[in-house]
């Protein structure tokens, strides 16, 4: 990248058991970089390989930046939803590691920052939220998109984005 500037960016994690999604924003005007789904490479969900593992190929999916934001939604028990607890810590944990990796990767000092789904998104369905993220990004945002092969995997990515364009907003939508 010599004589290429490299971007001051927000990057928001999407964290899970199977992988993460991610999206790097230029923080100067919101403007997405990149987005796509790190899948882990083993079959076991648990423990502090995965966790180390999904936060390196993430690190070097990102490339060279210079984060001024990380920002990773943080899983909570709700009474209504039977989340497995023991998931919840495990996507926890792996989304502290991807972010801690994310920070110390960065080319400059950085702040990390954690969010609940219900904060940056509400109550709003999944389907509803990834069609009302997508309709906010131009075409060329859109051609940034690296979306994984199953389909499944596609709200990841756009809750990354999600998070990171409700980072760099004003009004929070």
């Amino acid at each position: 990248m010599s004589g290429k500037r490299i971007p001051l960016v927000v990057i928001g994690i999407d964290p899970g058991l199977k992988g993460h999604g991610y999206a790097m924003l230029d923080a100067l005007n919101g403007e997405l970089l990149t987005a796509g789904f790190v899948r882990r490479s083993t079959q076991t969900n648990r423990g502090a390989k995965v966790w180390t593992s999904l936060a390196s190929s993430l690190v070097s999916n990102l490339g060279l930046y210079r984060a001024d934001t990380v920002m990773v939604e943080q899983p909570r028990a709700y009474a209504h939803h039977p989340a497995d607890p023991n998931d919840l810590i495990e996507i926890a944990c792996a989304g502290t590691y991807a972010a801690a990796a994310v920070v110390a990767g960065s080319r400059s000092p950085c702040t990390f920052c954690s969010v609940e789904a219900r904060r940056w998104k509400g109550q709003v369905p999944k389907d509803i939220m990834v069609n009302r993220i997508r309709s906010k990004l131009t075409e060329a945002e859109i051609s940034r998109i690296d979306l994984p092969a199953s389909k499944s995997y596609h709200p990841d990515v756009f809750d990354a984005v999600g998070i990171a364009k409700w980072a760099v907003s004003e009004d929070r939508w």
